[in-house]
């Protein structure tokens, strides 16, 4: 007879593992410390095959042997497909501290290789929402209010988007130039000031410079005009060298 009876284990409606079905192919040719049909069960050989299943408990009624107990610790599943999730949940967890690892190494290698200048924009200008005087820290309060890739704007700058095809709407828009006669702070050929006290800003003139506005230079015939002033109350102009 049989070790124990198929009947009597169950393990939370699961099939036996691995190691019973071993234990019955032994038992059954005979090289395994089982019963022979005259013999009462092997308590030992009962006690093995239930602890193996992951029963708490043995017993042997006559010939048969039966699992008792609960499998693990207080009732707890502990089954090979229960493992298998808890194996699969552990990789799933660790997948995902591995992702998000990645993520922020390859956000902080961006950030260290990328940084300023890496992500040119088609309108990089925008001008601040408050207004500053000519003797105050303009790119500072470029980048207080638009990051730190925003600085002062170059009249330069400007000149460059224009005889590059930029769209000059939308430049005004950004540069919120958004009537005649609007200003706006700049520096140029890299200086603040035009003399000692002087200081650079741009204004839209719609191609009609007034006569008594005195224009450094000028894009596309007076469409926007740069000056020269002091005593000023205007926005910045800043450029965004994202």
């Amino acid at each position: 007879m049989l070790p124990w009876t198929p009947g009597t284990m169950r393990r939370n409606e699961r099939s036996a593992p691995l190691s019973i079905l071993v234990a019955l192919v032994l038992a059954t040719i005979g090289l395994g410390p089982g019963c022979d049909d005259e013999e009462e069960c092997d308590f030992g050989w009962c006690s093995y095959v239930c602890g193996a299943a992951g029963y708490t408990g043995a017993a042997c009624a006559g010939t048969d042997c039966e699992c008792l107990g609960t499998i693990g610790d207080g009732g707890s599943d502990a089954s090979p497909d229960g493992d298998a999730d808890a194996d699969a949940d552990a990789d799933a967890d660790s997948d995902a501290d591995a992702d998000a690892d990645s993520d922020v190494d390859s956000d902080a290698d961006s950030d260290a290789d990328g940084g300023c200048g890496t992500h040119p924009l088609a309108v990089p200008f925008a001008a601040t929402t408050l207004t500053f005087s000519e003797t105050e820290d303009l790119d500072a309060a470029c980048t207080d209010e638009l990051g730190p890739c925003a600085r002062l704007a170059d009249w330069e700058e400007v000149c460059a988007y224009y005889e590059g095809g930029g769209d000059m709407a939308a430049f005004m828009a950004a540069a919120q130039l958004t009537g005649y006669d609007f200003n706006a702070l700049v520096k140029a050929w890299g200086e603040e000031f035009y003399d000692e006290t002087r200081h650079f800003f741009i204004t839209r003139h719609d191609h009609v410079t007034p006569g008594d506005y005195f224009a450094v230079d000028h894009i596309d015939d007076h469409l926007i005009n740069l000056g020269c002033w002091y005593g000023l109350d205007l926005r910045a102009l800043c450029y965004l060298d994202e």
